[in-house]
């Protein structure tokens, strides 16, 4: 019987105020409509089929919320609520403080009235048809016409209607009346229920697993939106074999009631931070109607010739191809439970001329494999999605259990490749992407000369392999080869798997099933390789082992067995040592009687190029000339010096002849001549950069593994003594670009000084950086201090609203960098007694278009008189002036101007959206917003001091943990605030442009603009506090009629137009009411809060509340705020 809710529920729950566990009362189960989240609790509406109460839970069910337990149109029994009223209304209310779910989400609200009305009506109307006989339909014989009796209508309300129209309705149509779809990327894993409405554009096969909590089976789907949002569905177990046959690859789904969490890198297949689990509860809807809304699969191909970079990685790539070949299928064992499974190898072609096999297993071997089989000799293009690349031969690809295989593909892409395939492709020659051993790195082929390691480091660490295998190359010479080994074995000469002897005559594979009467011989043997640094044992295969010995194992079996005054076994094996490869090994770790060896296995061999060689020694010969400088422009060796160095190199090493070392000689100077005209490769590192081995492991330390691009462009140019304007955009490095030049100058001014009395000096006031606001100020010195650690850097911070007495302090300690404010820095420079700048190297100015604008031009003019010319100038901003007046002010000697982005442009990973609103409901969309969104970090920006405080008040009086900053408020409440922000404790930071600069807090996951800026560039600025560092953000700015203006610069300015936010206008209209209140209660606050302050930035009640302070000896301020809390309180009810 299906569960319903109790009658006259609502009566009984309002007429007993209070009720518990413990009270004697029969079983009230109501159903729950408008489920909601208001800040951290859920607000709905109680409905018994007559009566709606509204009801709120208590934050500790709002777990069980998200879990799914309790639904919106759910059932639940009511254990523990309280029943309360609203002031001033004759409205009530519960709140519930224990209940349990009876049943999940049915189809539509509950109605007895309506189903009691119909029930009537149509009784009344069977009556009157049960009393009407037929001979009530007359017939007029002279003319033929039937006269019928005049029909009863029933008149029925619009909830009646409404009802019947949902009952009709097909269950996806039903789904998409009663739930608002919701698109993929607004999902976070602290939404409460959400409908997507997503196309299958990948579907996986059923896997079993077993681990410690036992056996199960497991499938996962890629899902994308009408938007191009992709996310990966795992399902598990019940759940899996409940959805497996209903998700079909290409259809469109209804999904709601999953659950999200933080996609897990290993097996993330799309680009989402977030992956959904469906459990046997959900509800997947086909919509059928609706396919052509949603994009196909999308692919992001790989060209075949860039495949090395991939190789042994965790990602999964793209690939498009014309058929070459296509092999038979043949079964392989697999180890893990010795089943036989089928595969097949498909060759493909790409524009790059290079061609790579890949090879399909299981069923997609059988089916689309002979499909394509079928059809080899018409060249197919075929597309496959999720490939693994593997170093077998060199480079190889395999499909994995989600890997998808569209044949001839309806893009341009396979359009393009099958002109080119048709016109000259056919007949033009190419080569294997595994048999390529190019050592350029410019279009990211596989190399072995990418990831060189000589012996000494892979002996030399004990534990290398010990969690997984690693993959090195190397070069080395066959320094010996044990001829009394077994170097073979007996194979099949189908499958290559061991043979035994057969009973009567030939040999049995175990792997065919089959008896031959001949077997082939494959290697299988042992040899020492050695280099300068040492010496390894290598295993080696019959492949690579046949490179190595020049023949193969069955010519190689009879050398041996042939007689004669010459052994040419011995001959063979003596060939082949002493000569020189370059092998791809792998490392792993095996255990021998109880003991832990390295083994190291030969998975590649390849012979000397020596033009790469020479060229990978030059550049060891460049980075060792010019250790302290980076490496800009080209190579510039005289070449009677490069030859010197190289053959020093080469006859240390005992590796070629003389006559081949003069050789490699001339090579060099070729070479030499060939680099200088030759740019130079994108630098990866920072050592490569030049910078200093001590500020490397700094920014290791830091997480720094790789330079930013202003980083890259702007470090080179810097450590050349060039003064450097550097455009970039938020959140890309820019404190690095200048901080690493300056440190690095710091520490080669003191080890190039000559020492005085055994000690070297200690320069102080080295460098100087200006910034615009305090909290910027305040970043920068924390990022020069972590950067310093290993060199004892001191630094010292000179802002406003701090103690200038112990900044005076600070100053006496003479630290070498000095990160200040303009005005805070000449007041210290006028009034602080022995302190100058007259020994200043550099000077920095960071948000340097706000610091050259009239603001600060009184007093950065005064500070520039007075400073030495002769110095080094860094501009950096992430929006710069043209004009030349104002930067011939910076006193700048012919600067290098480095654009790493466009003059005002943001970054890709931002999602900005834009809302025309009217003045008067701008507080309802924000509040609105805000419940899209809950749980997530987010940056409000308002236009005045006073509007941060009255909107954090109204927010946090709404249930909100928001906390505003201001330049009116002091110094260490600024401070306070901001930490509290970066901490968690408060989701929500109201704030002005004061914390629109440089701020670096990588947790935010939102801005607002509720305000819009009147100047367009400080836009760029406030929009930059999220999608830092590659991380992706949103951006919204609510726009009223008095801002258009406004708005229509900022869109010309960054060169695009913005989409429009997604908001019902009923659902953000409703709630108008609460607000209100809100405000009202905000703005008596603010009034009685503004008599108590008796100067400008005085900490006021407000402010303590805000940051959890109490002021002692206050009994008014603090009988104030239990009166507000008290309001609150009563509000919230």
């Amino acid at each position: 019987m299906q569960p319903s809710v109790t009658p006259d529920a609502i009566s009984a729950v309002l007429s007993n105020p209070s009720f518990d566990s413990s009270s004697d009362r029969s079983e009230i189960v109501v159903q729950v409509v408008d489920l909601k989240p208001i800040g951290n609790r859920y607000a709905f509406s109680a409905n018994d089929g007559k009566t709606k109460v509204k009801a709120m839970f208590t934050a500790t069910l709002t777990q069980e919320i998200i879990s799914g337990n309790i639904q919106n149109l759910g059932l639940i029994r009511l254990i523990e609520f309280t029943v309360n009223d609203i002031s001033s209304k004759s409205t009530k209310y519960f709140l519930v403080t224990k209940c349990e779910a009876v049943a999940s989400a049915l189809d539509s609200e509950i109605n007895l009235e309506s189903r009691s009305e119909e029930d009537e009506a149509g009784e009344r109307k069977k009556q009157k048809l049960d009393h009407s006989p037929v001979n009530d339909v007359q017939m007029d014989v002279s003319t033929g016409i039937t006269l019928k009796p005049k029909q009863e209508f029933v008149a029925k309300s619009a909830s009646q209607i409404i009802s019947e129209q949902r009952g009709n309705a097909a269950p996806a149509a039903r789904m998409a009346m009663t739930r608002r779809v919701h698109p993929l990327l607004s999902l976070n894993p602290y939404q409460g229920s959400w409908t997507i409405k997503v196309r299958v554009t990948n579907k996986g096969v059923m896997r079993n697993y077993r681990n410690a909590k036992g056996e199960g089976c497991v499938f996962n789907v890629e899902l994308t939106d009408e938007e191009g949002t992709q996310i990966q569905a795992t399902m598990f177990n019940d759940a899996a074999r409940k959805f497996y046959d209903r998700f079909q690859l290409g259809k469109v789904y209804y999904i709601s009631r999953g659950s999200l969490k933080l996609a897990n890198k290993q097996f993330k297949t799309v680009q989402n931070d977030y992956e959904m689990t469906l459990n046997e509860n959900s509800e997947v809807e086909e919509a059928s109607d609706e396919e052509s809304f949603v994009p196909e699969t999308k692919f992001n191909f790989v060209p075949i010739e860039e495949l090395g970079l991939y190789v042994n990685q965790k990602e999964l790539i793209d690939l498009i191809g014309v058929v070459q070949s296509v092999s038979p299928t043949m079964s392989i064992r697999r180890r893990t439970d010795n089943e036989m499974i089928p595969k097949r190898d498909i060759t493909l072609a790409d524009e790059s001329k290079k061609t790579v096999v890949v090879s399909l297993w299981n069923d997609m071997a059988t089916g689309v494999g002979q499909e394509l089989l079928d059809m080899a000799d018409k060249s197919p293009v075929i597309a496959i999605k999720s490939l693994k690349v593997g170093d077998f031969q060199g480079v190889s690809l395999s499909t994995v259990s989600r890997s998808n295989v569209v044949i001839n593909p309806e893009s341009p892409a396979a359009k393009k490749l099958k002109s080119w395939y048709d016109s000259e492709g056919k007949e033009t020659s190419m080569s294997s992407i595994g048999s390529s051993m190019s050592p350029s790195a410019k279009n990211g082929s596989w190399s072995m000369y990418t990831d060189r390691a000589l012996l000494s480091q892979i002996t030399g660490n004990p534990s290398l392999g010990e969690d997984k295998p690693v993959f090195f190359s190397t070069r080395g010479y066959i320094s010996f080869i044990k001829p009394d080994q077994t170097m073979w074995y007996q194979a099949c000469k189908t499958c290559n798997k061991k043979v035994t002897e057969a009973m009567d005559s030939g040999y049995w594979c175990e792997g065919c099933q089959k008896k031959d009467e001949e077997c082939s011989l494959r290697y299988i043997m042992v040899v020492k390789v050695s280099d300068s640094t040492g010496e390894a044992w290598f295993s080696s295969f019959n492949d690579e082992a046949e490179k190595i010995i020049g023949c193969s194992a069955d010519e190689l079996n009879k050398l041996r067995s042939e007689g004669g005054e010459v052994n040419e076994f011995q001959t063979k094996l003596k060939e082949a040592t002493w000569s020189s490869h370059l092998f791809r090994i792998s490392v792993t770790q095996n255990e021998y009687n109880g003991e832990k060896r390295q083994r190291v296995t030969v998975k590649g061999v390849a012979p000397i190029d020596f033009a790469a060689e020479t060229r990978l020694l030059l550049q060891d010969i460049s980075k060792k000339n010019n250790a302290s400088q980076p490496i800009v422009g080209p190579i510039k060796l005289k070449p009677y010096r490069s030859q010197k160095s190289l053959s020093l190199s080469l006859l240390r090493r005992g590796q070629h002849p003389p006559h081949l070392i003069l050789f490699i000689q001339l090579v060099a100077n070729f070479l030499v001549c060939i680099e200088m005209e030759e740019e130079n490769e994108v630098v990866k590192t920072f050592g490569e950069l030049g910078v200093r081995e001590e500020l490397v492991k700094a920014c290791d330390r830091l997480g720094w593994k790789n330079p930013s691009k202003i980083q890259a462009e702007a470090i080179p140019h810097a450590l050349e003594g060039k003064d450097v304007i550097g455009l970039a955009q938020t959140g890309s490095g820019k404190t690095g670009a200048f901080a690493l030049p300056i440190l690095q100058a710091l520490l080669q001014y003191v080890l190039d000084s000559e020492p005085k009395k055994g000690r070297r000096p200690d320069p102080a006031f080295f460098a100087c950086v200006l910034s615009p606001t305090r909290e910027l100020a305040i970043q920068i010195a924390e990022q020069f201090e972590a950067l310093g650690a290993d060199i004892s850097l001191r630094c010292a911070v000179l802002v406003g609203g701090i103690d200038r007495m112990q900044q005076t302090i600070a100053l006496a300690k003479r630290p070498h960098v000095i990160v200040a404010t303009p005005g805070r820095l000449w007041d210290h420079m006028t009034d602080t007694k022995g302190f100058s700048l007259k020994t200043l190297k550099y000077l920095v100015l960071d948000e340097a278009d706000r610091l050259l604008n009239e603001d600060f031009e009184k007093s950065l003019t005064q500070i520039l008189e007075e400073i030495p010319r002769d110095r080094k100038t860094y501009l950096f901003s992430a929006t710069m002036t043209k004009k030349v007046r104002k930067l011939q002010r910076a006193c700048l000697r012919n600067p290098v101007k480095i654009e790493a982005a466009s003059k005002y442009s943001t970054v890709d990973t931002l999602k900005q959206q834009y809302r025309f609103v009217a003045a008067k409901y701008k507080e309802c969309y924000l509040v609105y917003i805000l419940t899209e969104m809950p749980e997530s970090t987010s940056m409000i920006f308002t236009r005045t001091c006073d509007g941060t405080r009255f909107m954090a008040l109204m927010l946090r009086s709404l249930g909100f943990r928001a906390v505003p900053i201001s330049g009116q408020m002091t110094q260490s409440k600024r401070l306070g605030a901001l930490n509290k922000f970066k901490a968690g404790e408060c989701n929500i930071l109201v704030c002005t442009d004061v914390a629109s600069r440089g701020l670096d807090i990588p947790s935010v996951d939102s801005v607002i603009n509720f305000d819009i800026p009147t100047n367009s560039k400080d836009y760029i600025h406030r929009v930059g506090r999220t999608a830092r560092a590659g991380r992706s953000g949103v951006a919204i700015s609510l726009v009223n009629q008095y801002e258009l203006e406004w708005y229509i610069q900022i869109e010309n300015l960054i060169g695009k137009k913005l989409p429009e936010y997604p908001a019902e206008e009923d659902e953000v209209l409703s709630l108008l009411e609460r607000v209100s209140e809100a405000k009202k209660l905000s703005a008596m606050n603010m009034k009685e809060s503004a008599g108590k302050r008796t100067r400008r930035g005085e900490d006021d009640e407000e402010s303590e509340r805000f940051l959890g302070g109490n002021k002692g000896g206050n009994k008014g301020g603090n009988k104030g705020g239990n009166k507000d809390k008290q309001s609150f309180k009563k509000f919230k009810r």
